[in-house]
């Protein structure tokens, strides 16, 4: 089949020989975000949906139609679409684009007008709409290829759309070869080749409705490629999908007609969107119900790329007729046997046990416990910045790649932004089991957040002190060495800091928070057991923390340091690494290695440093 579509074959090979040579091309110079100047047109029609679309269903409107690059959304609604499925209505791409080109197909064949002209009149649309989003990656590649479908309708080729595809493909690629490692060209190529490939054989062959059928071949056709990427499957998005999909047309092309005519006579534009507003309240209040159902949206660890590639070959076999009782048999075996395999030679089984993982979150902390139980620990949630916080940004991508999905505890060391500031988006994201908290009143609005939402969601609160023990399973327990009271005045907030000393077998991990040196004298004066083979070091390694009497009674053979790369506060101070070289304990640090990890069976434990490990004593 592929062979009697030559275009197809030349941009199939194109794209195998750019894969393997992959390490040979040049990386494209990145742009960050801030450094994008706002297309000036996305202004001037935004300005027509703000006047006529009170908030915070302007922004809302203004993604469904224009995308997210033109229409920032908030956060947490963004994130709640992702959960149900519906990420890609908020990206400009091939959905919007083949709404338009289609109504526009429809008018011409409606009133019977020349084909030509119908070409002309939506490659028109195609074009504005393009120009209107900004002229973003993935916009482009979906008028490209309606362009390239337009063509084809106009040369009665209409069915050639492989080829169509092919050659969307094929140029792209000679313009940018990387492009095919982009998620974006990888989601936009995958729902494309559903809805041709998949949906006619599911609304035909299985007798699906056709809605039905158009909301699940796109879900089918992207399930690896989620996975892999965001490590996220969504259980209601087909359910979503169908509620939702009619009601998508009619707001992209009333909201693409309402901004077009408000540019040149706002009133016409008030009129529609005010219409649109029932609607966009509908979908929110959709979104929110099926978000907030438990389990709604599940996370996994990425699958192995082989797996990726039996999906889709199982997937082609299942359209095509092929996969009947004998073969499945043969292809299950076959998927069981190099599951084994891959499981067999994974570096990850080394060690088997307890892990502990430092988050890079830049300057603050955020350390994840995975006991061998299965139970999890997330100490702090790193820091909160001027748009948006560690929790979102570093944290919860990291468990969800993990495929945790929810936590048994939570605990805040002390109530500084640097530790709290991600908690909130976290506790928003998963189940917590239980939160321990130094119980230090504080009046920041990231505490205050994380207090609320603790009382909102009733997680199970208790306030850590001294002498209490956390039992993870499998053999792994907590002791909670300090705070407490009376609390200690003098830099209260850190020597207050909640610090556990982790046990598993003969491997102990002590984690101090941003505990200082007063709050390391009341420690040694109780009297604990302080020796441990690991040092997460104190407050970022600073000269007012790991002093020479508590080393001398941990006696680490290695610290982890969580610090930011060229930090304000000049973390960790030299003073600090001195006493760490002239000990001989190895130090290991966020700001060189990025995420760290200690992996141990409670007789040996492991170091890794991003994707390179170290063998402990």
């Amino acid at each position: 089949m592929i062979f009697k579509r030559p275009i197809v074959a030349i941009a199939l090979f194109y794209a195998l020989v750019v894969i393997l040579l992959r390490p040979l091309l040049p990386l494209p110079a990145e742009i960050k975000p801030h450094e994008q100047e706002p297309f000036p047109l996305n202004v001037r029609f935004m300005e027509v949906i703000q006047k006529t679309t009170p908030a915070p269903y302007d922004a809302l409107l203004g993604s469904i139609v224009f995308g997210t690059s033109v229409s920032p959304l908030d956060p947490d609604l963004k994130d709640s679409y992702k959960k149900v499925g519906l990420a890609h209505l908020l990206v400009a791409s091939g959905t919007q684009v083949s709404i338009l080109i289609g109504v526009c197909l429809m008018i011409i064949r409606t009133f019977k007008l020349p084909i030509g002209l119908g070409v002309v009149a939506a490659s028109m649309i195609n074009v504005l709409f393009a120009v209107m989003t900004g002229l973003g990656p993935s916009i482009l590649r979906a008028a490209m290829m309606g362009e390239i479908t337009l063509f084809g309708i106009w040369l009665n080729r209409e069915g050639e759309i492989y080829n169509s595809l092919g050659l969307a493909a094929l140029i792209l690629m000679i313009f940018d070869p990387l492009v095919i490692f982009g998620l974006s060209f990888q989601l936009t190529f995958a729902a494309t080749w559903a809805l041709v490939y998949l949906a006619p054989v599911l609304e035909k062959k299985y007798r699906l409705p056709s809605p039905l059928a158009i909301s699940l071949a796109p879900i089918l056709a992207t399930i690896p490629i989620t996975l892999y990427n965001f490590n996220q499957f969504s259980v209601a998005a087909l359910l979503v999908n169908v509620i939702v999909m009619p009601w998508v047309e009619i707001l992209t092309v009333l909201g693409f007609a309402s901004t077009v005519l408000g540019a040149v006579f706002l009133p016409i534009a008030a009129v529609l969107n005010g219409t649109l507003l029932l609607i966009l309240k509908l979908f929110n209040e959709i979104v929110y119900t099926f978000s907030a159902i438990p389990g709604a949206c599940l996370y996994f660890p990425a699958p192995p790329f082989f797996f990726i590639l039996a999906y889709y070959a199982g997937l082609v076999m299942w359209v095509e007729g092929f996969m009947n009782k004998r073969n499945l048999l043969k292809y299950s075996l076959l998927c069981l046997a190099l599951f084994i395999w891959a499981a067999a030679f994974s570096p990850s089984v080394a060690i088997k046990g307890l892990t502990i993982s430092v988050i890079d979150v830049g300057q603050g902390d955020s350390i994840l416990v995975e006991s061998p139980s299965g139970k999890t620990m997330l100490i702090d949630g790193g820091p909160k910045y001027k748009r948006g916080d560690a929790g979102r940004r570093f944290v919860l991508p990291f468990l969800h790649k993990k495929g945790i999905n929810k936590l048994d505890l939570v605990v805040l060391t002390h109530p500084h932004d640097d530790h709290v500031g991600g908690l909130p988006s976290v506790l928003k994201d998963l189940p917590v089991g239980l939160i321990f908290d130094s119980g230090q009143p504080h009046t920041s609005r990231a505490y205050l957040d994380f207090i609320n939402l603790v009382a909102q969601k009733k997680i199970a609160y208790k306030v850590a002190r001294a002498g209490q023990m956390i039992d993870l399973g499998g053999g792994v327990k907590g002791e909670i060495l300090n705070p407490q009271e009376p609390f200690i005045e003098e830099s209260a907030l850190n020597n207050n800091s909640v610090v556990i000393r982790l046990v598993f077998g003969k491997i102990a991990i002590m984690l101090t928070g941003d505990m200082e040196k007063e709050g390391e004298q009341r420690v040694l004066a109780m009297g604990y057991e302080l020796r441990s083979q690991i040092l997460k070091a104190g407050h970022h390694g600073s000269r007012t923390s790991s002093s020479l009497e508590f080393l001398e009674a941990v006696q680490p053979e290695a610290a982890l340091i969580s610090v930011g790369v060229k930090n304000s506060y000049h973390h960790p101070h030299p003073s600090t690494l001195k006493k760490f070289e002239e000990m001989g304990i190895r130090v290991y640090r966020t700001d060189l290695d990025g995420n760290l990890s200690v992996s141990t069976d409670g007789e040996k434990y492991i170091i890794s440093q991003g994707y390179k490990g170290k063998q402990g004593r």
